[in-house]
């Protein structure tokens, strides 16, 4: 019988260990007990055990195995991607709990939606080389929808979003601070080409390349699937190499996929590849209207801009 969610919900908050979490994570992540059990020093069996031990919690496959290795079943990706972001969130609070002093301090709060954490810690550890001696910068990672009411509420000073969902909002400052230069493309021929309409739900049910599961770029376009409250495609070619999903995306036409728009300029100015409508906005700081965290949003603009290059 089929869980609803307040159950799963329940077993996640009372049966779930983070060992569990993390072996679970290697495996995903190496679609290998072997090897995810070398990587964390444990043994095959140990492993082996922890992922057992979340599928009969959930009653749920996760993983189809085979002689040479494992393959995440849909369910595993979906627990993946939240998996990744306890761990990291996890991180993030030994680095903030290791930093706290008694001494009084200034504390700037900058929130940034998960899926541009690899961008947003580089770029904060920049902002910080900037301020004065002893001020604390703390950062938290979220969803776009709590992260807005939260600066809203002003538990958050800056925050680091795609832009598009609070310029209505007259007491809320919003700078561009860089494009995301990735666009999400098809053959010319696409039935998606050229239309106006087209959204991401439209096409997940085409063929996409997707990077590996370890991939920053792979993490970015889940954080974008989700924050459209759209799942993962089903039908998806894992392709690191940006070389190799060009030539599957010339030689079928049923195929999408999101790539750096540089890299793809010669195929669409010759018309081999067609730009989809479906493009996310740039990334930009959000403040209240504040002198002081115009500043401050000034150097984070900065910051970003030559972390993203």
């Amino acid at each position: 019988m089929k869980k609803g969610q307040q159950e799963i919900k329940h077993l996640l908050l009372t049966r779930f260990r983070m060992r569990q979490l993390v072996a679970y994570i290697a495996v995903y992540e190496h679609r290998n007990i072997q090897a995810a059990a070398r990587e964390l020093s444990l043994d095959h069996s140990t492993v082996s055990k922890s992922i057992s031990e979340i599928e009969y919690i959930l009653e749920t496959e996760l993983f189809a195995r085979h002689t040479r290795g494992v393959t995440p079943t849909p369910a595993a990706d979906i627990l993946y991607r939240h998996a990744r972001q306890i761990v990291n969130q996890c991180a993030r609070t030994a680095a903030e709990l290791s930093q706290i002093s008694s001494e009084p301090s200034t504390h700037v709060v900058i929130g940034c939606v998960s899926y541009l954490d690899t961008i947003a810690v580089k770029a904060v550890a920049r902002f910080k080389s900037q301020r004065e001696e002893g001020q604390i910068i703390r950062l938290v990672f979220g969803r776009t929808k709590d992260l807005h009411r939260r600066l809203q509420l002003g538990e958050i000073d800056l925050l680091v979003s795609r832009l598009g969902t609070a310029e209505d909002q007259s007491d809320i400052q919003c700078v561009k601070a860089y494009d995301v230069g990735d666009i999400i493309v098809a053959r010319r021929d696409h039935s998606c080409a050229g239309r106006e309409d087209i959204s991401l739900e439209d096409l997940i049910r085409y063929p996409w390349i997707l990077p590996p599961p370890n991939n920053p770029f792979r993490s970015y376009l889940e954080g974008l699937f989700y924050h459209e409250g759209v799942p993962l495609p089903n039908n998806v070619f894992e392709i690191a190499s940006m070389f190799a999903a060009r030539d599957i995306l010339l030689n079928d036409g049923r195929v999408v996929c999101a790539l750096p728009s540089e890299s793809l300029r010669t195929d669409l100015e010759e018309g081999r590849l067609a730009q989809l409508n479906v493009n996310p906005p740039p990334v930009g700081v959000l403040h209240k209207q504040d002198p002081t965290m115009e500043r401050y949003a000034e150097d984070l603009i900065k910051a970003l801009r030559e972390t993203a290059g």
